[in-house]
């Protein structure tokens, strides 16, 4: 991939960051690094949009924290916002689900025991 003439930010990121981060004002440097990120984006989207799918929540919130702190590594904090949010979310909805998933036990064994049902 040919480095372009001038590297110009764009809305959806701030290659100033991502200077920032890899510490080179190299720019084949900033286009490797900038390769690397979206030769993952399209495996980690579907792989984000697999595990919400199969409702697993947890590696739901690990993606989503892989994804932020990629996003913000690259200066796209919208997107890395969105990732955390998602993050929060997941999480969140695990813990109410496992909660959900207890108290449904607990009411299933105790209409269990008052029907005489093994």
């Amino acid at each position: 991939m040919s480095a372009p003439a001038t590297l110009a930010p764009t809305p959806a990121i701030d290659l100033s960051t991502l200077r920032l981060f890899v510490g080179a004002d190299d720019e084949l440097t900033v286009i490797d690094f900038l390769g690397r990120f979206f030769m993952h984006l399209d495996a980690d989207m579907a792989r984000m949009r697999d595990t919400i799918a199969r409702q697993e929540w947890g590696d739901t919130t690990r993606i989503a924290h892989q994804m932020r702190s990629s996003a913000l590594a690259i200066g796209a904090c919208s997107f890395a916002l969105l990732c955390a949010s998602f993050e929060t979310v997941a999480q969140g909805f695990d813990a109410r689900f496992k909660a959900l998933e207890r108290s449904f036990n607990e009411v299933r064994r105790a209409v269990k025991l008052v029907l005489g049902v093994r």
